[in-house]
Parts: structure tokens; sequence; C-alpha cells
């Protein structure tokens, strides 16, 4: 079956997309929120740290790899449930249906839905990262990591797509995607053995693979390879569960 994307049609799909997500009030929110979290970054985060030292005197420098290894976490998800809202308006009006017996195919849209994401939240994931001011990251060690994440992307959409019975359960399911960032977090604060109770989630393998990456110690590209086999996994699983459950 024919899967490539000719550069005409892809742009106007994703014309189609954008103003199919600007229309909806919550969707256009998502929409700007990593530009939100780009502007806490780097304006935020250097006055909380003054704050800190001059009171309790912790030092939040310490902790801005962990931080920022959450970024190209938040950025795909942000990303994934604007596409699974999408996937939801086109599953309920029929598009998909009506996409399955056109000369698009059913695989070159569910790649589009799959590439587009991915490439949109690799560009503001890695910008991110380097625009935020904190010089943490090497710049070409972080594109490897930043690649690999961009998958939650697609893995969010195709959630939120596949499980979801109506809008409003969707929102549910995006907001539960939202425990992706969750758990390193926890994983953080347990540190030591306990931490890697919290390697059951793909996001864990992602945030440590970034903060060893960061700190220049080994293990860090074979953290990188878990996360990448354990989302490339869960990609396959949720679009065949997505595919028997429209076409």
């Amino acid at each position: 079956m024919e899967t490539r994307l000719n550069w005409k049609r892809l742009a106007y799909l994703s014309l189609f997309d954008l103003r199919n997500a600007t229309r909806d009030p919550l969707l256009e929110v998502l929409i700007y929120v990593p530009f939100v979290i780009l502007a806490l970054l780097r304006l935020g985060l250097p006055p909380l740290r003054a704050a800190l030292l001059r009171h309790p005197g912790f030092d939040l420098a310490l902790h801005y790899p962990f931080i920022i290894s959450l970024v190209p976490l938040l950025m795909p998800i942000m990303v994934g449930m604007v596409v699974g809202f999408i996937l939801l308006e086109e599953r309920d009006e029929n598009v998909l249906t009506a996409i399955s017996v056109t000369s698009l195919s059913k695989a070159s849209h569910l790649a589009y839905k799959t590439i587009v994401p991915m490439a949109y939240a690799t560009v503001i994931s890695y910008a991110s990262i380097h625009l935020a001011g904190l010089g943490t990251y090497p710049i070409a060690a972080t594109i490897p990591g930043v690649l690999v994440c961009s998958l939650v992307a697609p893995v969010v959409a195709f959630f939120v797509a596949a499980y979801a019975e109506n809008k409003v359960t969707g929102l549910v399911l995006a907001k539960a995607s939202g425990l992706l960032v969750i758990f390193p977090v926890v994983a953080h604060l347990l540190a030591g053995p306990w931490a890697w109770i919290m390697g059951v989630t793909p996001s864990f393998w992602l945030s440590i693979h970034f903060t060893t990456l960061a700190a220049g110690q080994e293990g860090a590209w074979l953290y990188l390879g878990v996360g990448t086999v354990y989302l490339v996994g869960l990609l396959v699983a949720l679009i065949r569960r997505f595919e028997r459950s429209v076409f």
C-alpha cells in the first residue's frame, strides 16, 4: 500500500489540522502551552533560584539537568493531546472512514499523523532545551534523545484516539497521559535503588538518559535504547488498536 506523502498533500493536511485546532478553544490553548513552558524556564527559574538561595539555602541549579530533562517529554505530550483530539473529531465525523477509500489511503494518513507531530515536537523540544538559557546540555548530543522523545507525541495521540469514546473521555485520557511526566519526578525524589521502580514507564528511561548525559556518566545511550524500544512498541500497539476501532 502506498504510504508516501507528497509535499503539496502534506501542506494541505497540515493546514486543515491547524484550522481544526484553532476552532476549539481547548486545542488552541494547548498549541501555545509549549511557548509558555519555555518562557517559564527562561524567565522564571533564575529568579526562583535566587529566592531559594536567599532563604532556605537550596540551590535549584543542581536540579537544572533534571528539570530540563522533562522538557522533551512535556512538549510532545502537548502536541499529542492536540493530534489526539483531532483524530477523535475525524473519527466522529467519519472522515477517517472516507479517507480509507480515497487515493490518500489509510496508511498514508496514519503515517502523516505519526510523522508530522514527531517533527513539530522535535523542533520545539530541541529549541526549548537550548533557548532556556540554563546551559545544561551539549547542543549536538541532545539530538538523538529529542528525536526519541518525539515519539511520545504520536503515542499520546493514538492512545487518546484509540481508547476514548468521545471528547469527554478523551479529555480524561489526555490528562492521564500527563502521568508520563510524574513518574520521572517520583524517581528523582526517591533516588537510590527505589527509583528504578519507575522503570515500568518509558518516560523514566528518557529522563534518566538526559540527566546521565548532562552528568557525563556512562549508560546514557543504553537508557535511550531502552526508551526507544519501549516507545516504538507502544506506538505500534496503539496504532493497531486505533485501526481496529475505526476501520
